[in-house]
């Protein structure tokens, strides 16, 4: 993040890991990003994830932030570029926890992805 969460923010994230026990899988799921292709298996998974987002015809909405953290800018512009009814939202400066930095932005977004795609589909919001 761009900026430090209070004690109270951090509390929220830390409130469902409350034993070290509870706390391995936080642990354990950073060692299985797909980082330069390792590990094979989960990356191999990766690749077949974003050929079939590549099919699908529903809606998608994508966020992207600069530098990013794990997805550059770079190639989530052109995985977007690659997805059918996919809308693109360059968010500007972040690494990973985009919904910390952007909070107003993602929400608004969201809300308007939302409308549209009620909006096209013949559905009033309720």
């Amino acid at each position: 993040m761009r900026h430090k969460l209070t004690d109270d923010e951090m509390a929220v994230y830390r409130a469902p890991f409350p034993t070290p026990e509870s706390r391995r899988p936080t642990w354990r799921f950073p060692n299985e990003l797909p980082i330069a292709g390792e590990p094979a298996d989960v990356y191999a998974t990766m690749e077949r994830a974003h050929a079939a987002l590549a099919t699908a015809t529903y809606p998608k909405l994508l966020f992207a932030a600069e530098p990013g953290g794990l997805v550059s800018p770079a190639f989530a512009l052109e995985l977007a570029g690659k997805l059918k009814d996919c809308q693109f939202v360059k968010l500007g400066d972040g690494i990973h926890f985009l919904q910390e930095d952007h909070p107003e932005t993602i929400g608004r977004s969201v809300a308007a992805f939302i409308a549209d795609v009620e909006s096209r589909s013949g559905k009033n919001a309720a």
